[in-house]
Formats: structure tokens, C-alpha cells, sequence
């Protein structure tokens, strides 16, 4: 595997995997007793305009081999079902806000990796631009991330 594939497969995956992370907590908040309305239309937008297309992206990732393309499909369903369930066995840190700011932070700096190697490798400014744009996401994400004194990211 080149090392633009492997940077794409971590970039693309990391993504995924969050999404789906949170989709499976909101469809655990949808599900709980104490749901509101908001709640299920929340879970229902998430799924319809980030998993679902994310979903596709993933198979028409001709970059990556079949296998590897579903290899992450079925990992992210795995981590939905987690998000869902919320089992005991996993840390209750993992469902938490600042987590998941500090886990799209860490998607985003491989995002914006793998773009400039692509802008240096190519010399186009399309990807420079993305690049550019993920590493702001990810200085952001990290910035406004809520305190928590046992995180090493902080």
C-alpha cells in the first residue's frame, strides 16, 4: 500500500468511524425514555446527510481495495452498535463531548496531512486548500474542546 493510500485510508477511516460513533449515540438518545421530538430528528438528519453519504463515499473508494472498503464499513457499523449500546466494559469517556472533539481534532490532522502531501506531490492548489481548511478544523476543534485535566491533548 503506497503511503497516499494508507494516508487516505486513515484520514477517510477516522472520519467514518466517528461519524458513525455519533450516530450511534444519537440514536441511543432517540431511543431513551427520556427522548425529546428534537432528539429523533437529530439521529435521522445525522444518518440521512453524514453516515448515509459517507456510507457511499466509502464504496466508490476505487483508491482503496474492495476489502479494505468493506473492512471499514463493517467497522463502522460495529462502532454504531457500540454507540448505541454504550456497553459497561467500554469507558463512559468515550461518549463524552470533549472525546469526541478531541477525536475529530486527531481526524482532521490526518485529513489535512494527507491533503498537503497530496498538494506537494501533485504542486495543485485544491488540495492545499483542503488542507489548509482540516488543519483550521483542527486547531479549532481542539481550542473549544472542553476542559478535562486527564486528556494529554489539552
Amino acid at each position: 500500500m503506497q503511503i497516499q493510500q494508507l494516508l487516505l485510508l486513515l484520514g477517510v477511516g477516522a472520519l467514518y468511524l466517528g461519524y458513525a460513533g455519533v450516530m450511534g449515540v444519537l440514536i441511543r438518545r432517540a431511543t431513551s425514555s427520556s427522548s425529546r421530538p428534537l432528539d429523533g430528528l437529530l439521529a435521522f438528519a445525522h444518518g440521512l446527510l453524514l453516515v448515509l453519504p459517507a456510507s457511499i463515499l466509502v464504496l466508490g473508494l476505487v483508491e482503496l481495495s474492495l476489502i479494505m472498503r468493506w473492512i471499514l464499513l463493517v467497522a463502522g457499523l460495529i462502532i454504531l452498535i457500540l454507540g448505541a449500546k454504550q456497553p459497561q466494559w467500554a469507558p463512559q469517556k468515550l461518549w463524552r463531548r470533549s472525546f469526541g472533539q478531541r477525536y475529530f481534532a486527531i481526524a482532521m490532522a490526518l485529513a489535512a496531512f494527507w491533503a498537503l502531501c497530496m498538494a506537494a506531490a501533485k504542486s495543485s492548489l485544491v488540495p492545499a486548500l483542503l488542507g489548509v481548511v482540516a488543519a483550521i478544523a483542527c486547531g479549532l476543534s481542539l481550542h473549544l474542546a472542553p476542559p478535562d485535566v486527564t486528556s494529554p491533548l489539552r
